[in-house]
């Protein structure tokens, strides 16, 4: 604490809100520095801030803190650092003390209280750490499985959105099992098996975009567990008892190409329902005129 009563009172009071690992590592970096050198050192620390806060931003409701003196990355041992956990964060509240977390090999990590965290630097990325904001600052529709659904609203990339519908997909199979062995089922009902497609889609190593729009498709529609929960945040929206969420433009695209597929579809049904022979197979459009024969 000597050394950083020696520190400009602003420096002091940031670091004072960081971890203690962190507050270490900064207390390194600014061992030396004059008054003038702190200052410039906390604005650049400021402005980082800044930039983290608007990476965050697209993927949370409007309005919301994303306060970044609670962000934390928990370093992993090195040789779970490539791949990861399942968990790929953690928000805690109400306690500062460190939670001894249990990892394969029998070693431990340790997430920090009253932040939001990253688990290794693989899953330092806006939409994990929005994810685990969105359970620290309540606006996850109360819900794991409904914040799943929050994190597929706001996806903005394919690999946000591979990793939004794999996560649902992982839910929604979770709950399928649990509910087949409950009521004792010997064999797959027509609904589990549409959710496990929908997960083994979702989580291949690299399913198209299509695959993915028929999986999250599958989910949002036929799995009896995902349909319920997407009618409860729709619900919780409508009644106001949650922030609008935030709308990626790869879930907008998705609204997008599931509207065209679904005006295909009947467009053919309707062709078929006329008794034009070869039905779905012509041009949409041959009853309008023009090329009827594919040459």
């Amino acid at each position: 604490m000597r050394s950083l009563l020696k520190m400009n009172e602003a420096l002091t009071e940031y670091m004072l809100k960081r971890t203690p690992r962190v507050q270490e590592s900064l207390r390194k970096a600014t061992k030396g520095m004059t008054d003038q050198q702190q200052q410039e050192f906390l604005a650049a620390m400021q402005f980082g801030d800044t930039e983290f806060q608007s990476e965050i931003a697209p993927y949370m409701p409007e309005g919301s803190t994303i306060d970044p003196s609670k962000a934390a990355l928990v370093p992993l041992p090195l040789e779970h650092r490539e791949k990861g956990y399942d968990y790929k964060g953690m928000a805690r509240r109400g306690s500062d003390e460190v939670l001894k977390m249990n990892v394969p090999g029998g070693k431990q990590i340790d997430i920090p209280g009253n932040r939001v965290s990253a688990l290794g630097a693989i899953n330092a990325n806006p939409q994990v750490y929005a994810h685990e904001y969105r359970h620290f600052e309540d606006s996850d529709a109360f819900y794991e499985t409904n914040n799943r659904l929050l994190d597929v609203f706001a996806s903005r990339t394919k690999t946000d959105f591979k990793r939004a519908v794999a996560s649902l997909a992982d839910a929604a199979l979770y709950e399928a099992q649990k509910n087949a062995i409950a009521a004792g089922d010997e064999e797959k009902s027509q609904s589990y098996k549409t959710t496990e497609n929908a997960y083994y889609s979702a989580n291949s190593k690299n399913p198209s975009i299509k695959e993915l729009d028929l999986a999250l498709d599958d989910l949002l529609t036929n799995d009896p567990y995902i349909s319920r929960q997407l009618q409860k945040v729709n619900n919780l929206i409508s009644l106001g008892n949650i922030e609008a969420p935030a709308v990626g433009p790869q879930y907008e695209r998705f609204l997008s190409s599931k509207k065209e597929r679904k005006q295909e579809k009947e467009r053919k049904q309707e062709i078929k329902d006329e008794g034009y022979e070869g039905a779905g197979f012509l041009p949409m459009d041959f009853k309008e005129g023009g090329r009827s024969k594919l040459i």
